[in-house]
């Protein structure tokens, strides 16, 4: 059983129908013929009832002869060959798009400005929401030593959730340093401004717009131009 692709995996089943006592020349084993398909087959889907996990998708039946050592005539079989799906909706429903959503909602939580507060929590908190998300759906996923769509999909979605919080942590890192080598936002933005290449580039509405968009604090902005422009 192959299940690497859960929970979109496609299984076939197969069985194989014969007789040991009754030869070639005495039985002969062929599968029912249907009229409406045009095929051989020997089981109807007409009134089958549908699995709530799996849906029997096509039923094959190839019809064999093999041969043993013991005797000179083949011994008539008849091979059955199950093709079944997985019903995946409600993995869709309660794993995969839960897992896709919190991955979307902590990358969305960039877009938070670093003095909002919220921006390392909510990234710590999608982290652990989908971390419980996985743990809670791993009671109803087959116990393999191999990965499987969704367990490569939740390392996909940790991964940019660790991205997503490791992004917000220098943000705001960066956009709380203390004045620890004392350095000043005045002499901040007389770096800045002395970077640009002197005051006939840039005046003083530019470089209030381009404080603004760094994230120095309104109320520091007019004192710290004025000083230097």
């Amino acid at each position: 059983m192959d299940i690497t692709s859960f929970p979109f995996d496609v299984q076939r089943c197969e069985f194989t129908v014969g007789s040991q006592f009754y030869d070639a020349s005495d039985a002969e084993l062929i599968p029912r013929y249907n009229a409406d398909t045009g095929n051989w087959s020997a089981v109807s889907l007409e009134s089958y009832v549908q699995n709530h996990e799996w849906a029997l998708k096509n039923v094959t039946v190839v019809a064999e002869c093999t041969m043993y050592s013991c005797c000179p005539s083949c011994f008539p079989t008849l091979k059955y060959i199950l093709e079944m799906h997985r019903w995946s909706w409600v993995y869709v429903c309660g794993i995969i798009i839960p897992l896709i959503t919190t991955t979307y909602v902590a990358i969305l939580g960039g877009l938070l400005h670093p003095f909002s507060g919220e921006r390392v929590s909510l990234a710590v908190t999608m982290m652990l929401t989908g971390a419980a998300i996985y743990l809670v759906a791993a009671d109803t996923m087959p116990k393999i030593g191999t990965p499987t769509f969704i367990s490569r999909l939740y390392l996909a979605c940790l991964a940019h959730n660790f991205v997503a919080l490791a992004e917000s942590i220098i943000v705001v890192s960066l956009h709380n340093i203390v004045a620890a080598d004392q350095v000043s936002e005045q002499k901040l933005v007389h770096t800045f401004y002395e970077s640009t290449g002197g005051k006939e580039l840039m005046d003083q509405v530019d470089l209030k717009v381009a404080l603004h968009i760094l994230g120095l604090r309104e109320a520091d902005l007019d004192s710290a131009v004025c000083m230097y422009v």
